[in-house]
């Protein structure tokens, strides 16, 4: 457990750390708002706890950074401070604080409060399955059916089973687990399908855990009607392997395979780290300043060179894509080997340089968000054509100092028996240069 620590009075930081270092492993403090978010990306704390005035970004500002954060909306939050403001509170509360807790701070009165608050809610990352824990609560009665459906699902989901909708209430309560999704029998005895599901999300709203999504199990698509609103949709039973697992890509898993995982974080925030990335590639190997251009500023790439890189898994398959004109591609390789160039005398190496460095770097960022993937070694093609017809995740031109363009771009695929076929409908050419060429490549790429 790591709990940060946000206040910008020394004495009270102290206070605070003597406290709370029984009931954590690691303490960071912060000073004040704009080094708490810095804090938080550096050092992914589990707990925060904040004051609320303090200099540079106060603590209101804070949280409403954490909540709108997709990476650390969830961290609890117990905010403190002096104000007794009901509309402050009001207001916090409705960000999802944990507590509030007012000063002056007693260590008598709040050691207990806070051992209290960090036991209900310290195992959030577990909940929300941030730790890859997906869990299901299969709510059904017949033994069979959930013997049956089970295997399948423990594929995927830590799997809880309950008899009866006052059976998962309980196991809902009791549970430190709670599950992420919940898949209920129509026709539920005493709390049916549609009382399970409303009660469900009172109690998470009272715990303050992120609600399950609900899903309908029924022989039929009628049996869903207006009063499952509160239902995802409806999963039909079946006892044929196939027919089920087939059902439940449909519904359940949709989305969740790894490449539609990378799909969602390229659409989201892959791009940033992919326009470093190439910038700091190309303006260290070019020693000049690049920037990103617009397409439609870009020329057509005819008569090009291009080196594309694959990171793959069993799952999913990345392509990166670096091309440029030719006469670009040899400017840069005679920039980088100190004498004139051509593509058959060291440029061919230099451009596959290129493209391992923005693969290897492009691995490093998928890797940081979970994804480890294997690096191939770039596959060099000559007399490269860019399709116009053809589609990326993610895709820009650059453009160094001296008016040299590049074209990088990224496509994610799922892995099959027999791969994907590759975007550059041209000839792969080896790598030019010989020994001699890489010796002298060597004494000068990074």
């Amino acid at each position: 457990m790591k709990i940060l620590i946000a206040e910008d009075d020394l004495v009270t930081r102290e206070l605070l750390k003597r406290i709370l270092s029984h009931m954590a492993d690691e303490i960071v403090e912060a000073g004040d708002g704009i080094e708490a978010l810095e804090k938080i990306e550096t050092e992914e704390p589990d707990f925060i706890f904040t004051d609320l005035q303090m200099p540079e970004l106060d603590g209101r500002a804070l949280l409403e950074a954490i909540r709108a954060s997709k990476e650390h909306s969830e961290i609890p939050v117990v905010c403190m401070s002096a104000v007794k403001d009901k509309e402050e509170v009001t207001a916090l509360l409705a960000l999802g604080i944990q507590d509030y807790i007012l000063k002056p701070i007693r260590p008598a009165e709040v050691h207990d409060r806070f051992r209290k608050v960090i036991a209900l809610h310290s195992g959030w990352r577990k909940r929300q399955g941030a730790g890859g824990d997906r869990v299901m609560m299969v709510v059904d009665p017949d033994p069979n059916f959930r013997e049956f459906v089970k295997p399948f699902l423990e594929e995927h989901f830590t799997v809880m089973e309950a008899v009866s909708g006052a059976h998962a209430l309980r196991l809902f309560k009791e549970s430190e687990l709670k599950p992420t999704l919940v898949v209920a029998a129509i026709g539920l005895p005493l709390v049916n399908e549609i009382q399970l599901s409303n009660l469900l999300l009172k109690m998470a709203v009272d715990t303050r855990v992120t609600p399950p999504t609900f899903w309908l199990c029924a022989d039929d698509e009628d049996d869903l009607d207006e009063r499952h609103s509160n239902y995802a949709g409806l999963i039909k039973r079946s006892f044929v392997p196939e027919s089920f697992v087939a059902e439940l890509r449909r519904t359940v898993l949709k989305g969740s395979s790894m490449a539609d995982q990378l799909k969602a974080h390229f659409a989201d925030g892959a791009r940033k780290w992919s326009l470093t990335a190439t910038r700091q590639t190309l303006g260290v190997m070019s020693g000049q300043e690049v920037r990103a251009i617009a397409a439609k500023k870009a020329a057509p790439l005819v008569d090009g060179v291009a080196g594309r890189i694959t990171l793959s898994n069993a799952e999913v398959r990345v392509q990166i894509l670096i091309a440029c004109p030719k006469e670009d591609a040899v400017a840069l390789a005679s920039k980088v080997l100190r004498r004139d160039a051509t593509l058959e005398t060291g440029g061919a190496d230099v451009f596959g340089e290129l493209s391992n460095t923005i693969g290897g770097r492009a691995r490093a960022a998928i890797l940081e968000h979970g994804f480890d993937l294997a690096i191939s070694l770039p596959e060099i093609v000559s007399d490269f054509m860019l399709e116009p017809s053809a589609t990326w995740d993610l895709a820009d031109w650059f453009e160094t100092a001296s008016g040299n363009r590049f074209f990088v771009a990224m496509a994610v695929e799922p892995t099959t028996p027999d791969g994907f076929a590759p975007r550059a409908a041209t000839a792969a050419a080896p790598a030019a240069g010989g020994a001699a060429a890489d010796a002298e490549a060597e004494d000068v790429l990074f």
